[in-house]
């Protein structure tokens, strides 16, 4: 398995100022690249992959852009949509498979509680052992993102911060 960490060391010095990163899925390099995407501001929209240069083919109002908590290590909410939504597990359901999706930020809500571990490049949900994860593996724009219990060296579950601006 080829690893690329892009910019993981400048991205440990800014992302406690609040940076916006892309989450780029899978494992690197792929052609073309896939990123972590809401596919619309709406409560309940999916989250799945998407080209990280052309978001529009997938979804047309969707974002790739996403705040994650900081310094690296912390946990808190994962946003997107200038902070109005957050990266959310459905139903809040532990259930492998579950999927993640789009919903209004709420202060305390233990389902849209994520800690970015730069050291694995995995996104996990705070206090259940469950990490992002790209379902079946299929590198494809469009893809679901769903949890799955966390597995060190799952390509499925590999997220590289990208950083923005």
């Amino acid at each position: 398995m080829q690893t690329v960490f892009l910019a993981l060391s400048a991205l440990v010095a800014v992302v406690s100022a609040q940076v916006p990163v892309r989450l780029v899925g899978g494992p690197l390099p792929a052609n073309p690249p896939l990123c972590l995407a809401a596919a619309s501001n709406a409560d309940g929209a999916s989250i799945a992959l998407a080209q990280c240069n052309n978001l529009g083919t997938t979804f047309p109002n969707g974002n790739l852009t996403w705040v994650i908590p900081s310094p690296l290590g912390t946990s808190g909410q994962v946003t997107t949509f200038n902070g109005t939504k957050c990266l959310d597990v459905r139903d809040g359901l532990t259930t492998n498979g579950n999927l993640v999706q789009a919903w209004s930020c709420a202060t305390g809500n233990t389902n849209q509680l994520w800690q970015y571990n730069g050291g694995s490049t995995t996104v996990s949900w705070v206090g259940q052992n469950k990490c992002l994860d790209i379902r079946d593996g299929n590198l494809a724009a469009g893809a679901l993102v769903q949890i799955w219990d966390c597995i060190p060296g799952n390509t499925n579950q590999l997220w590289f911060a990208s950083l923005l601006g």
